[in-house]
């Protein structure tokens, strides 16, 4: 066999391998759907429908990987009642204007955020992601990412002071913001361990 049928091979093998991925994918999620789709009707679960719509029209891969984990997002979510997560869903469609990778996360931590604290606490949260967004994507996906940690460790009111902090930062360098970010829960759990309390909005 020459590099050029070696080549060929290769690719056919991928595309099955990507061609079963999806299809589990596509068998996981239906399943997941489920108890939507029997209380709301597939006209009732658009949104699910419309947010994966665009995400595939734009990153296929993305796509696919908010497919495998959307099982366990809604199944996380659920608990919470069938109307809670359609509004998890409709949110994160309009998050997409902020980038893909921060509407999959947000729907990712979301499970957390709901059980831990409340709704309001999550949209509040995707808001204040948004904003940051608006001045660096990476900046607002790192936030994102550790602001249930945040949450728990200073409050609501301690993540919006460091998402204003480091979105201040991303606007002269996106490097030390996203440092900023990195840095920001252990420099908080530092001054807790040393005994630094937090007052009512957050602030030490």
């Amino acid at each position: 066999m020459n590099d050029t049928e070696e080549e060929i091979l290769n690719s056919h093998q991928k595309i099955g391998d990507d061609e079963e991925r999806e299809n589990k994918a596509i068998a996981r999620f239906g399943d997941a759907l489920l108890p939507l789709v029997n209380r709301y009707g597939f006209e009732g679960i658009n949104t699910i429908g419309i947010l994966m719509t665009r995400l595939r029209q734009e990153d296929p891969e993305t796509a696919l990987y908010l497919m495998e984990k959307s099982p366990a997002i809604i199944e996380n979510l659920l608990p919470h009642g069938e109307e809670l997560v359609l509004k998890i869903f409709d949110l994160a469609v309009q998050m997409l204007s902020s980038g893909a990778l921060v509407t999959i996360r947000f729907l990712e931590i979301s499970p957390r955020i709901v059980a831990e604290h409340n709704l309001d606490t999550l949209l509040k949260t995707a808001m204040l992601v948004c904003r940051v967004a608006d001045v660096h994507i990476e900046t607002a996906v790192s936030l994102i990412e550790k602001s249930p940690d945040l949450i728990d460790a200073v409050g609501f009111e301690g993540l919006e002071k460091v998402a204003e902090f480091t979105a201040t930062i991303a606007n002269s360098s996106w490097t030390y913001a996203l440092k900023a970010v990195e840095n920001s829960l252990f420099i908080i759990n530092q001054l807790l361990n040393q005994g630094g309390e937090t007052n009512g909005s957050g602030c030490f």
